[in-house]
Order: structure tokens, then C-alpha cells, then sequence
């Protein structure tokens, strides 16, 4: 028997879409995001889909491993900028590598990505040289500001 109360997988949101819609929807309920009201009938405002193409949204939280910017295009077209979150982790590319994918982005949508850097948790272990290497690595990655 086929189950007809459930959507097609293909129809779902995907999922960081839908944790940046639910972390929007409940930020604006909360009155943290200014401009982003409609009135109901007895005078509150609140945030309504119909909002959402107004409201500017930062996804605070993604790995992004690939130097294409696809992604972080159609983000865009749904108002999103992006921040991500580069990490000392067994499943992902190495550091450099993620940083090195971090600022082509950065540099190919400037107005749409950020990024936090990391630095290898063999710091942790008291390595020698370990934090003067990560420590070296990031003027390259991060321009200078003048003034």
C-alpha cells in the first residue's frame, strides 16, 4: 500500500534551506529582524512568507569544500549570504585546502561569503612549530585594511 500523506523526498526543501528558513522565521518572530513585519488584524506585527524575498538571510553555519560558485549563487537568489566555517576534521578536505576554497569564493562573491578559519587541533598537542605555521597562514588569506 502506498503512503499518499507523505511528500516526495524530490519535493522537500533541502535541508540547510530549510534550517535557514526556520532560524529566519523565528528570528523575525522575535522582532530581530527590522523591516521584515506585516500587520495582522489586531496590530502585532509579524514575519509572513510573503516576507521572505524581503528579508535579507545569512546561513551561518556551512562547509563549503568546493571552489564553484553554484552554490553560493543560488543562495543569493534567495537572499542569502553565506558564512563558512572551515574546520580540523577527519571526513573533510585539509585545511588549506578549505581555505584555499574559502577565499576563491570570497574573492569571486564578496558581497555573499565569509568565512571563519580554524587552525589544526594538532596545536592542541604541543607540537612544535604547529601555531607558528597556522599563525603564518593568515596573512596570506586575509587582505589588509587601510585607515
Amino acid at each position: 500500500m502506498t503512503d499518499t500523506t507523505r511528500t516526495p523526498s524530490r519535493a522537500a526543501l533541502p535541508a540547510w534551506l530549510a534550517a535557514s528558513l526556520m532560524a529566519t522565521a523565528m528570528a523575525a518572530s522575535m522582532g530581530a529582524i527590522p523591516g521584515a513585519r506585516a500587520a495582522t488584524a489586531a496590530g502585532e506585527d509579524r514575519y509572513t512568507m510573503a516576507d521572505f524575498a524581503k528579508v535579507p538571510k545569512i546561513d551561518a553555519h556551512v562547509h563549503l569544500h568546493n571552489a564553484d560558485p553554484a552554490f553560493v549563487d543560488a543562495a543569493r537568489r534567495l537572499g542569502f549570504r553565506v558564512l563558512t566555517i572551515n574546520v580540523d576534521y577527519p571526513d573533510f578536505p585539509p585545511l588549506d585546502e578549505q581555505q584555499r576554497v574559502a577565499v576563491a569564493l570570497r574573492q569571486a562573491r564578496p558581497a555573499a561569503v565569509a568565512w571563519a578559519v580554524s587552525f589544526s587541533s594538532d596545536t592542541s598537542t604541543g607540537r612544535a612549530g604547529s601555531m607558528r605555521r597556522s599563525s603564518a597562514s593568515m596573512p596570506a588569506c586575509v587582505p589588509a585594511r587601510s585607515g
